[in-house]
């Protein structure tokens, strides 16, 4: 029994090498888990992506009233700039910030572009023949002047 307690003495009083930085090794394993667990979430990071995205597209279309525009951005800064670019943050403030100094009045009408020819009704159609302006000479044959069905023929 003497021997046993020789034994334990002697492994209680000696220090085991290593101990110190294995003990630092979990604790700095540990940290870093939890550190990155901290940060925003990738579907937090994309789902604030799209909202601006979304955001960027109504400001860009001249027909979104502006209060649907004022809405979207205050929307976005309120609740989706985590994990988003100093950048992008500042940008959305900075369009709220100018649409309410913007009067809010009533969508404009986009003036209609005047077409050449008639509207199609059906995209399988032929194109309506174009009729000679005044002016522009023919052939009797629909070739223009100087030109030969020689050419034509050949082929």
């Amino acid at each position: 029994m003497s021997g046993q307690l020789g034994l334990r003495s002697a492994v209680r009083g000696r220090k085991i090498p290593g101990m110190r930085s294995a003990v630092a090794l979990v604790v700095l394993a540990w940290g870093t888990a939890a550190s990155l667990g901290c940060g925003a979430s990738m579907r937090t990071v994309v789902e604030s992506d799209m909202r601006f995205e979304h955001c960027y597209r109504i400001d860009d279309d001249a027909g979104a009233p502006a209060e649907a525009k004022r809405g979207c951005w205050h929307d976005w800064v309120s609740h989706y700039t985590r994990g988003q670019d100093r950048n992008r943050v500042d940008y959305a403030k900075e369009r709220l910030r100018v649409l309410s100094l913007a009067p809010v009045t009533s969508p404009v009408a986009q003036p209609s572009s005047t077409m050449a020819g008639p509207k199609p009704s059906s995209p399988y159609a032929p194109p309506p023949a174009i009729t000679p302006s005044e002016g522009s000479v023919t052939s009797p044959s629909g070739w223009p002047p100087g030109a030969s069905t020689a050419a034509v023929k050949q082929q």
